[in-house]
């Protein structure tokens, strides 16, 4: 009898597994209240916030224990092309253009626990199509276009105290980049400058220097870029004919590629992480610019 017990759990834990393995690694899971696209995307206590974007100033959380999205106070200035970071429980929403398609300079924070939003501060260069992180406790904002059109510049903020440091710029300026924290370090990626490009430079903020690292296989702009499972993402953007995902090994300095995500060709969606598993929010389907609901959950490779 405990033999065939013992064979039953064996047999129930290979299933179990079986089924993990055949688990696609995208899923479709619940979709946006409204559609979204030119937007950023930030993770905050256990939450993924979808802030801004083209037309509006929508601001949607999205659970991923229950799979829901919840409609939250708008953000106070309408705008496209910003980019989002959170520190703490606090969410810091940064430059963009306006409904006028001007350039905006203000900076505004999400309390997650009042659900309130309050004017922070401005930025020192204004910029829109630009990148932001969080790493150390501080946020650094990187790249994107000002009045004199693609940037370098690399501005670090300071939520305790409010003010802001300027780093060594990036040797590369462009916009429409990504950029993300990983081992301490912080990797710039692709963008326009005025084309597509395939950079990618690593910041360390120990002595405010950048190095260069292993291009990508494929230049992009208006793409995602994750961290995930000790590794770099990079999924889909402004690529002509595909949808393209590939893996950087920070160790070797090397990139893997993978399979393409499935659907339509996907840009300037929102990006974030949760548990180890990307999401992709929003975004412009690239044969017709339109806005889908659509959010995937992307499962990566080890």
């Amino acid at each position: 009898m405990r033999a065939i017990c013992l064979t039953l759990i064996v047999s129930i834990a290979a299933a179990a597994t079986a089924a993990a393995q055949l688990e696609p690694r995208w899923k479709p899971v619940a979709k946006l209240n409204s559609p979204q696209q030119y937007h950023a995307c930030v993770t905050a206590d256990g939450k993924i916030y979808a802030l801004g974007g083209y037309g509006q100033g929508a601001c949607e959380r999205y659970d991923p224990e229950n799979d829901t999205w919840s409609l939250l106070p708008q953000i106070p200035t309408q705008r496209a092309f910003p980019a989002a970071a959170a520190v703490g429980r606090r969410i810091y929403v940064f430059g963009g253009l306006d409904d006028k398609q001007k350039t905006v300079a203000v900076v505004e924070c999400f309390d997650v626990d009042r659900q309130a939003w309050q004017s922070c501060c401005e930025l020192p260069t204004p910029r829109n199509r630009l990148a932001a992180l969080a790493i150390h406790e501080k946020i650094l904002v990187l790249g994107g276009m000002d009045k004199d059109g693609d940037s370098a510049a690399v501005e670090e903020f300071d939520p305790a105290t409010g003010r802001w440091t300027s780093r060594a710029p990036m040797p590369s300026a462009r916009h429409g980049l990504s950029a993300v924290a990983i081992d301490g370090k912080v990797l710039a990626l692709g963008g326009y400058g005025p084309r597509p490009v395939a950079t990618v430079e690593e910041y360390d903020p120990a002595n405010d220097r950048w190095t260069k690292k292993a291009d990508m296989p494929t230049p992009r702009g208006f793409f995602g870029a994750a961290a995930a499972k000790g590794y770099v993402f990079a999924i889909a953007g402004r690529v002509p004919g595909g949808r393209p995902v590939e893996r950087f090994d920070p160790g070797s300095d090397s990139w893997k590629r993978l399979d393409p995500m499935p659907g339509e060709i996907l840009n300037r969606f929102g990006i974030a992480v949760f548990d180890e598993r990307i999401y992709l929010v929003g975004g412009e389907r690239q044969q017709d610019e339109s806005a889908p609901f659509k959010v995937w959950r992307y499962e990566p490779e080890k």
